[in-house]
């Protein structure tokens, strides 16, 4: 049974969950997020993550969807808040019934699965928690292996990641890794699995088209950071580089999450999974 406490004021515990919310390093510090919205939260209970606690306001009526969370919650601690701090703490129009606090889990690259050629997304320094969100979406949509994030990127954990996602977090082997250096071990795995990996950067003076490529193979998708593109050693890394072909008359390029998922579309059609 969750033990209870109830939250009047701004006090200690309300800021330390309001910093979760708003603070990257006191998130990693603490390795807690938040977590909002019914889909995420469906997502989340059905997984093997940490839930910590729920917190919910303890004025407001409940649909039975959020009671019958409650009621079969494994939660260590339920939060009852004045409704004025749900409100606040609630990144939604609508105040979300249930928020959720989860424990974060460690990187380990030796939870994806190459057993069979795997298809794999690297995203090198992303800026942007909400094109983050919009590519966990594709990848889950056409079922990646794992999404890596390197170096200095938005965080995964991040609300507006979280909510570009569109519950698709909890379905995506998606890790934040310190360095290129640590997918070293991941390759080294993938070449004694399987022959060929294929490494694939793109660029708009590629002479290799998206069509060409053989994705059958197993893909390592290097994306670059929206505004500097990849950095050196991914350039070097790739031993592919293709274009997505465009005709449009003022579109030079593509945004990076609708770039990402026109080839995770083609990968998933050549691997005849669709």
């Amino acid at each position: 049974m969750p033990q209870l406490v109830t939250v009047y004021s701004e006090n200690a515990t309300f800021q330390q969950l309001e910093a979760l919310k708003h603070n990257r390093n006191k998130r990693h510090r603490q390795k807690l997020f938040l977590v909002e919205g019914v889909r995420l939260i469906n997502n989340l209970i059905e997984t093997d993550w940490q839930l910590k606690a729920f917190l919910f306001s303890k004025d407001t009526a409940r649909s039975a969807w959020a009671q019958s969370v409650l009621n079969n919650s494994s939660a260590e601690i339920h939060y009852e808040l004045d409704a004025p701090l749900m409100t606040k703490l609630s990144g939604k129009h609508n105040v979300s019934e249930l928020i959720a606090l989860v424990s974060m889990k460690s990187a380990d690259i030796e939870t994806i699965d190459v057993s069979m050629p795997p298809l794999i997304v690297v995203l090198d320094r992303p800026a942007s928690p909400g094109n983050l969100g919009t590519i966990l979406r594709s990848c889950d949509a056409f079922e990646v292996n794992a999404l890596l994030t390197t170096g200095h990127a938005a965080d995964l954990y991040d609300p507006k990641t979280l909510a570009a996602s569109a519950g698709s977090f909890f379905a995506v082997n998606a890790q934040q890794l310190r360095s290129h250096h640590d997918l070293v071990p991941l390759f080294d795995r993938i070449k004694k699995t399987h022959s060929g990996l294929q490494i694939v950067g793109s660029s708009a003076t590629a002479q290799t088209s998206l069509y060409e490529a053989d994705f059958s193979l197993p893909t390592v998708l290097l994306v670059g950071n929206e505004e500097n593109g990849l950095s050196h050693f991914y350039q070097s890394t790739a031993n592919l580089t293709l274009t997505i072909p465009m005709r449009g008359k003022a579109a030079s390029s593509l945004n990076v999450a609708a770039a990402t998922s026109i080839v995770l579309s083609e990968a998933r059609r050549q691997r005849g999974w669709l």
